[in-house]
């Protein structure tokens, strides 16, 4: 997580497109890095077969609505089997904490919804009822 207007730093990360935002990053071992985004990764979620996605579901409600730690949620939810487009579903599920944590700082609860407008895309592509390209249209932030 980088702090707003900390341009030098971010302005070196190619894939920064909020450059005056907090920003929450993926910074892999081979020395790649990107930005995790909401769409993206609810597209991964729909693919999960549907076990997968109840279990996963599940951790990511204790992790975001509950503030539960994403290894607890991880291993309750038995999900380490889970991988996401390539990416095993502790780094998601640890990546969407930081993630609720920006939407509660960009769109506080009080006033708008922050973390569970995030967490309501996932609501709604689990329901079944739902695919992530009906959700973009739906929500604003995706």
């Amino acid at each position: 997580v980088k702090k707003p207007d900390t341009l030098e730093i971010k302005a070196n990360l190619t894939g920064c497109t909020n450059p005056k935002d907090f920003t929450i990053w993926v910074f892999e071992p081979n020395g790649n890095y990107w930005m995790p985004k909401h769409f993206e990764t609810l597209k991964a979620f729909y693919n999960l077969n549907p076990n997968q996605r109840d279990n996963l579901f599940n951790a990511i409600n204790e992790i975001v609505l509950n503030f539960r730690e994403p290894i607890q949620s991880w291993q309750n939810n038995n999900c380490k089997e889970i991988n996401l487009a390539g990416y095993p579903s502790l780094l998601v599920l640890s990546y969407l904490k930081w993630m609720a944590v920006l939407e509660d700082t960009r769109y506080p609860p009080n006033i708008y919804l922050g973390r569970k407008m995030a967490f309501a895309g996932y609501v709604l592509v689990h329901s079944g009822l739902y695919k992530p390209d009906e959700i973009k249209r739906l929500l604003k932030i995706w």
